[in-house]
Parts: C-alpha cells; structure tokens; sequence
C-alpha cells in the first residue's frame, strides 16, 4: 500500500512514507538534502536572472509568487512588489489586467521613483518599503 500525502512538503518526509510502503524508494537522508539544496540554488540563481529592468506586470506577479511559495519571501516583504504591479485604467476605477498587459516595465526605476515620491510626501514607511524591495531586486 503506497501512502499519497500531497500535503507534504518537506522532501525528507516525502521520501520517507514512500519507503513505509515498502517499495524501496527510500533515499538516504544526506541524498534528500542535497536535492533540496539544489532546490535552493535553483531558487537563488532564478532571483539572480531575472531582469527587473524589463518585464510585464504579470512576469512580476509571477515572481513574487514564486518567491512566496519557495519561501524565500513573506507576505509582508511582497507588499511594495505588488503594489507596484498595479495598472488602473484612464477612463475608470478598473485595473487593467496584468495577464493581457504586454506592457515592458523597468521596476528598479519604478521603485526608485516611487521612494523618491514618499520621501517628498515624509512618507518613510513607504520609503523603506519600496527600498526593500530595491535591496531585493539589485541583489
């Protein structure tokens, strides 16, 4: 009997109920953690290529959410990023959709523009935010 939890995420575990099964899948824990370091290099290196400078709203959204699910983001620290993927439209209080939006942005600018506008209100809570998320996105 082969135990399925989708629920678990941790490779480790995962490795080990399938060995519970008696199939043999089992993999040594030195093996499950160098697979999931390699995970985490490959989450690494996908901030390292990506290019702030050039993408859509929704090459953003994607992102970030990427960066949520592998951890290496929190909810709070995605604020200035997702507010800056906001688009609203001319004639009305809509947002225009991200997903069809072609439109290329250079974010890092966008955020330097966006801390320079806070700081002219003495808006620092949003400075900060939006410098964060700078720090973040010149790493």
């Amino acid at each position: 009997m082969k135990v399925d939890l989708p629920g678990i995420t941790n490779a480790y575990a995962r490795l080990r109920l399938d060995d519970r099964a008696g199939d043999g899948l089992a993999v040594p824990f030195s093996a499950a953690m160098a697979s999931a370091q390699a995970d985490n290099g490959k989450q690494r290196d996908r901030v390292q290529q990506t290019d702030f400078g050039s993408m859509t709203r929704q090459e953003m959204r994607d992102w970030v959410n990427d960066q949520i699910r592998s951890g290496n983001m929190t909810l709070d620290e995605s604020t200035p990023f997702v507010s800056m993927t906001m688009k609203m439209s001319v004639g009305g209080f809509a947002e225009v959709d991200a997903a069809t939006d072609g439109e290329r942005i250079d974010f890092i600018q966008r955020a330097r523009s966006g801390i320079e506008g806070a700081r002219s209100r003495s808006d620092d809570v949003t400075a900060k935010l939006l410098d964060a998320a700078l720090q973040i996105m010149q790493r």
